[in-house]
């Protein structure tokens, strides 16, 4: 090997490993083969790969067996496609066995189908009947609250309209007018009243029962049950209510 060739084989060397380099740097596909303008290796140069030396007669008992393997496959096939493949098209598709296999399979299928419907069934009434029960529960439940419900309003009701009868005796009606009025002059009233520093509320007996209740509802009267056991000589201690 003269120094030309040497010089020529470092470059294309260096160029290999330089495209290499790049190919890991950029994380590109690495070349399955070695490339064209690459020589051969050194190893493989002058190796010459001997064929191999078969005798005449083993020859020939070679090709006498490929025959016989090409004549029994052959021969196969010819029997899976008269046995099989004939049948299959001449009955539209499938064997007659097949044909007999399948409807046996379809009605047993059938068979299983419906005891699978009838289980199903079974316990898709049970289900019904228990979801029925708890549905009867819960209207029962809240038919009977809802009753409660209406007593309780009737009961209500019932003490309201009694009060507002008895309340009705006391009304200035016009038959009565006129000893109202009477009463009225009779027995003055006025809403004054007074504070001191200590917060005791001094008041009279001509004070209103309500003056010192103006959320109340008012009575016609003047002197109701709440306020019969009031003192009008001793002062009233008004309780300390934070405002603001």
């Amino acid at each position: 090997m003269n120094a030309l060739t040497r010089s020529t084989n470092l470059n294309v060397f260096k160029k290999c490993i330089q495209l290499t380099v790049t190919c890991k740097r950029f994380r590109g596909k690495e070349p399955r083969r070695k490339p064209l303008w690459m020589p051969m290796a050194p190893s493989k140069l002058f190796v010459i790969k001997q064929k191999p030396v078969i005798p005449e007669d083993e020859k020939q008992q070679i090709e006498s067996l490929e025959q016989r393997y090409e004549i029994f496959m052959d021969s196969v096939r010819q029997y899976f496609k008269k046995e099989f493949y004939d049948p299959t098209l001449m009955s539209g598709g499938i064997s007659e066995d097949q044909r007999r296999n399948e409807l046996e399979e379809q009605e047993q299928l059938l068979l299983e189908n419906e005891e699978e419907n009838r289980r199903v069934a079974a316990l898709r009434a049970e289900q019904n009947a228990l979801q029925e029960q708890i549905a009867i529960g819960k209207f029962n439940e809240k038919s009977l609250e809802e009753e409660l419900k209406k007593e309780e309003e009737f009961r209500k009701a019932r003490e309201i309209v009694k009060r507002e009868i008895k309340r009705s005796e006391t009304y200035i009606t016009k038959a009565k007018l006129e000893e109202a009025i009477e009463s009225a002059l009779l027995n003055p009233v006025h809403y004054e009243f007074a504070i001191d520093l200590q917060g005791n509320v001094h008041f009279d007996e001509r004070l209103h029962p309500y003056a010192l209740k103006p959320s109340a509802v008012p009575e016609t009267s003047n002197v109701t049950q709440e306020f019969e056991g009031v003192d009008y000589s001793k002062p009233v201690k008004l309780e300390k209510k934070v405002i603001y």
